[in-house]
Order: structure tokens, then C-alpha cells, then sequence
């Protein structure tokens, strides 16, 4: 009797496990994703990490993905070396997804008349510029993906015409890149045009002095797009440069530029995050075997205006109350007076903005502003309303 029981124990067991095992969803075969950049000057590399983190957080368990190193090519910043690189991963037989993340390279997979795997094209700028499919926020076209940015470049520029008037600007650019390539000129020609802005363009090396002698007495402000091949002492030249001569500094997604001393320009950092979700969510529903051509395209801004205080300071620049009160301010100096008298001021007179920002930390803190750490990052209008309490 008590080895029947054993035995009715053990098969029981034994049926649990089995059924355990075999219920699990099986892991596939390993996933290649193969990756296209348009030269070495890319500056993608962390959002490509990011969203191989992304990716692999997502699918753990459930899909062997990789990115094998084979499979990551770097074009020379030109369309036909860009092309070949996609080429080489759209034919080869162990990529099963093709990735692009720069300007280039997407515009140049999304053309594709084809597409015989899952692809991806990361940064689209404006599809229907561009001649790219577009139907119902979906490229209707099998296999192909894509995010479209869409950027305001007429409204950002606006924007920072509103900090100061200027007409006459450059844009700084890596030399490795070209600026000949089809969305590019899309960028460029909206610049120009749209915004009646009188634009040259500076290649950059690896020194600040050949810029310098470029900008000229004439020149009004500045737009940096990415310099990788800068040291911090050549950006440090610049920077004091751009005070020293009044000439206004402006980058559309750099906030670490604006904290090395440029004048104002955007935080798209949660956008990024934002991003590499998106890129991994539509590589996710490749996998549950989904069409690519049924994923929105469509990809809003966070455009966070952000002002460095200090260089506006240094220029003689004064910016208006209504963009000081949307914008984050860095190296602020609050110093800014009111003629309002709030009901119980001990006082007649001016209220000082400087007084709130220099009130007891702890009340501070207890409004949300975290000042025991330095008051370094302040939006103008939560120390006039602290003011005016």
C-alpha cells in the first residue's frame, strides 16, 4: 500500500512537471537585427545602446534577439556607400530585421522599392517631402517601418528670434558628415527659406580656430548641430567666442551644450527615451509575426525650452517674461522686481524675486523646487509665484 501511494506521488509529480514544461512558450531561434550608420562621425551610438537595452528588456525570455557585430555597418557618408551597406544586410540570409538610425540611411531604406525582410527606418523627417509611403499614419508598405520626426525647424526658429532678433546666422556641422544628401537639404532649405534667415554653413574639424575665422563680423547667431570631433577646451573657445562677439548659440537637441555655456536650445532628452521604446515595441511585434507596414509612423516632439541665464547675461540679453516663464532657466539669477504688493506684505514697496529664491531651503523644498541642492534650475515664474505668495 505505502509503495502504491509512492508511485501515485511520483507519476503525479512527474504529469505537473511535464505539463509545466511543455506549456512554456519555447524561445525561437536567435533574431538577428542588422544595423546601418551612416559613417563614424554618427553620434547614435548611445541610442543604439539604449535601444539594445530596450529591446533585450522587452524580449527576455521569450526571443533570443542579437545584434552581432557582422551585422553593424558604417557607410562614409554618402548615398551610394550608405546604400550598398543596407544592401548587404537586406541580402544577406542570417539578418531577419534591418535597423537605421541617422537621416541617410533611413531616407535611403525607406525607399527601397522592396523589402524581402522586416525593416526599420529610425529617423524619418518628413515622409511626404521625402516621397516616402504614407497612408493613414502607416507606410502601407509590406515589411517597412518607420518613425517620422517631422521636426518645427520654422517654429524653433522662431522661437529663438524671440530671445534675439537675428537675421544673419551659420550652421556649425562635422565635416565627416555631408550635408548634400536629399533630407538634409530638406532641413536646410526649411531653415533658410521659411524662417527668412540668411544661412551659411561651417564645416568643423577638430579645432575651434578655422570656425572662428569663418563666423566673421556679420554674423548674428549660430545653430550647432553635433561636433564629435570637438575636445572641451575647443568648445570652451567657442562658447567664449559666441559671448565675446554677441553672437547668439543655438543647438535644437543638445541640453549639455546649453550647460557648457550656449544661449538657449532644446532638452529632448525624455524624447529619446521615448524613442528607443518605440523602436523596441515595433521590433517586438516583428517578432509576434505583425506587418510592419501596419505600425504608426507618426512621432511627437518634447521640444523643453531651455535658457542659460548666465551667457543671456553676459550678452545683454533679456529675455521676454512669457518665454522666461515656459523655459527651464539654468544659472539663474533671479533679480527680476514687481510693482505688485501682495496682501500682507510686511513692507510697501517692491517684492524681489532674489528674496523667494533666498528663503528658508527648507520652505523651498517643501514647494517642490529641491532648492537645498543649489538653486541652479529654476523656471522664472514658480519664484514669482513663491514671490507673490
Amino acid at each position: 500500500m505505502k509503495f502504491f501511494k509512492t508511485l501515485v506521488f511520483c507519476l503525479g509529480a512527474f504529469h505537473f512537471y511535464a505539463v509545466s514544461l511543455f506549456s512554456r512558450p519555447a524561445i525561437a531561434k536567435s533574431f538577428n537585427i542588422g544595423v546601418s550608420m551612416d559613417c563614424k562621425a554618427s553620434l547614435q551610438g548611445d541610442l543604439l545602446k539604449d535601444i539594445k537595452n530596450e529591446i533585450l528588456s522587452l524580449t527576455k525570455g521569450e526571443f533570443d534577439v542579437r545584434f552581432p557585430n557582422q551585422f553593424k555597418m558604417v557607410a562614409d557618408c554618402t548615398e551610394k556607400g550608405t546604400r550598398e551597406s543596407i544592401e548587404k544586410l537586406m541580402s544577406h540570409p542570417g539578418v531577419d530585421l534591418v535597423l537605421t538610425l541617422d537621416p541617410l540611411g533611413s531616407h535611403v531604406l525607406a525607399k527601397q522599392p522592396a523589402f524581402s525582410k522586416p525593416c526599420i527606418a529610425g529617423l524619418i523627417i518628413n515622409p511626404e517631402l521625402q516621397g516616402i509611403p504614407l497612408k493613414d499614419n502607416k507606410s502601407g508598405k509590406h515589411n517597412l517601418a518607420y518613425v517620422a520626426f517631422s521636426p518645427d525647424i520654422k517654429g524653433n526658429v522662431e522661437l529663438f528670434k524671440q530671445i534675439v532678433p537675428f537675421k544673419k546666422a551659420a550652421l556649425l556641422y562635422d565635416d565627416r558628415l555631408s550635408l548634400g544628401h536629399e533630407p538634409e537639404k530638406i532641413i536646410l532649405d526649411r531653415l533658410e527659406k521659411k524662417t527668412k534667415t540668411d544661412l551659411t554653413y561651417i564645416r568643423v574639424g577638430r579645432s575651434a580656430g578655422p570656425v572662428i575665422e569663418k563666423l566673421g563680423k556679420e554674423t548674428e547667431a549660430v545653430f550647432l548641430t553635433d561636433l564629435g570631433q570637438l575636445d572641451q577646451k575647443s568648445i570652451a573657445e567657442l562658447v567664449s567666442h559666441f559671448k565675446e562677439n554677441k553672437i547668439a548659440s543655438f543647438t535644437f537637441h543638445d541640453r549639455t551644450m546649453i550647460e557648457k555655456g550656449l544661449l538657449a536650445g532644446f532638452d529632448r532628452t525624455s524624447e529619446m527615451m521615448r524613442f528607443s521604446r518605440r523602436i523596441a515595441l515595433m521590433v517586438q511585434r516583428v517578432l509576434l509575426n505583425e506587418d510592419p507596414s501596419e505600425f504608426n509612423v507618426g512621432f511627437s516632439s518634447d521640444e523643453n525650452l531651455v535658457i542659460n541665464m548666465q551667457t543671456a547675461k553676459q550678452m545683454g540679453i533679456s529675455p521676454n517674461f512669457s518665454l522666461l516663464a515656459r523655459a527651464e532657466l539654468i544659472n539663474a539669477e533671479p533679480l527680476i522686481t514687481t510693482d505688485r504688493k501682495p496682501a500682507g506684505a510686511k513692507q510697501a514697496g517692491e517684492i524681489k524675486i532674489s528674496e523667494a529664491v533666498t528663503r528658508d531651503s527648507n520652505e523651498m523644498d517643501a514647494a517642490g523646487f529641491g532648492l537645498s541642492d543649489g538653486p541652479k534650475s529654476l523656471s522664472l515664474l514658480d519664484a514669482v509665484n513663491l514671490a507673490l505668495e
